[in-house]
């Protein structure tokens, strides 16, 4: 995988430009609580939804912290090179993932791990890993793999595999991933082929009450004339 793609998988525009999915989640405190989402995040982007949320007890929590810390130490004497980190933080996150398959912490680490199998070009064992965490039973998990898979496809030209993810996301959209924040992806995705059904996704959502909703879906309907 090339610098450019991993690139575009860390960074995706959309996720750049809207905070609305922390701003979903102030506005669903309840519904969140009611999840036991302790923490959550998009692979393949910072994971700053975990000190909004905040960590509960638990030993899957406390397992899933251990990992990520991994991945945050500074190298030095515990880990020579970010290589040495790297494969660390992996192998904490495979092993997470196998630990507690089909949990909400088991696929994070799932994500987490792909991100890392993304980083390294490892095209496969990546998108193996996006599409374990998107057939996760837990449905918050599950719609944070559904989304990373799209990003991939999309960044992969697969769009016509990335497209059904994201209106299954529409369609059912959960704590983490909002109706909106799926039908901008959706928009972005298909604005080149139905140019007038991803104009229409984003008319309703430009006039949102929510300022970070608008803003993206406006910078979205911007790129559509653009592109034209």
């Amino acid at each position: 995988m090339d610098k450019q793609l991993r690139e575009q998988l860390k960074h995706d525009k959309f996720v750049e430009e809207v905070g609305h999915t922390v701003d979903y989640l102030s506005a669903h405190r309840d519904a969140v609580r009611k999840y036991g989402m302790a923490a959550g995040a998009l692979v393949l982007v910072a994971i700053g939804i975990w000190t909004f949320l905040g960590w509960q007890r638990g030993a899957r929590r406390d397992d899933l912290r251990k990992a990520q810390s991994i991945l945050e130490a500074q190298t030095g004497d515990v880990y020579k090179t970010i290589a040495d980190k790297d494969a660390a933080a992996l192998k904490a996150f495979n092993d997470m993932a196998s630990k507690y398959s089909g949990s909400r912490e088991g696929t994070i680490a799932q994500l987490q791990a792909a991100t890392l199998l993304c980083d390294q070009g490892k095209e496969a064992d990546c998108e193996k890993a996006l599409q374990t965490a998107a057939a996760s039973g837990d449905a918050e998990g599950a719609s944070l793999g559904k989304l990373s898979l799209a990003t991939y496809y999309q960044a992969q030209g697969k769009n016509d595999q990335a497209e059904p993810l994201l209106r299954q996301l529409m369609d059912r959209p959960t704590a983490m991933v909002s109706k909106e924040q799926a039908t901008i992806a959706l928009a972005r995705l298909i604005g080149k082929t139905k140019n007038a059904e991803a104009r229409k996704l984003l008319e309703g959502l430009q006039s949102s009450t929510r300022p970070p909703v608008s803003r993206a879906a406006v910078a979205a309907m911007g790129e559509l004339s653009a592109a034209k």
